[in-house]
């Protein structure tokens, strides 16, 4: 997988604020550190909700969040949805990329209604 990325598969990001879109786009990186995010977020909220669009591309270790994708080049969704859980606040850059279900799912995220997205979703 490390093809489409400067990032090793072994190396963990210890932060993403300062990479923009672009960066993220171009290099996702394969692993984030835990402590890159503030612990009062709620990671499992957003991974819920990548997973009913995209699928399993997020996995959970004991110190960091790693990029799982189906296939060794993630697809145009896959990285989208990845920066998006890394990176909420990129939301008006990935948009214009990003699927319709996707789109729905970011607003809702901040609006403050992604439960009910997430109950609606579940129930199409």
């Amino acid at each position: 997988m490390s093809g489409c990325s400067k990032y090793s598969e072994d190396e963990i990001l210890e932060s993403v604020e300062g990479l923009s879109f672009g960066d993220l786009y171009a290099n996702p990186p394969w692993n984030v550190a835990w402590s890159a995010f503030d612990e009062n977020i709620d990671m499992d909220e957003r991974r819920i909700c990548v997973e009913m669009i995209e699928g399993v591309i997020i996995g959970v270790s004991l110190n960091y969040f790693e990029f799982v994708p189906e296939d060794d080049r993630p697809t145009n969704n896959e990285k989208l949805a990845w920066i998006w859980y890394l990176r909420p606040d990129l939301r008006e850059e990935i948009a214009p990329l990003a699927s319709e279900d996707m789109i729905e799912m970011m607003k809702c995220y901040d609006e403050g209604t992604i439960y009910d997205w997430i109950q609606g979703y579940a129930n199409q």
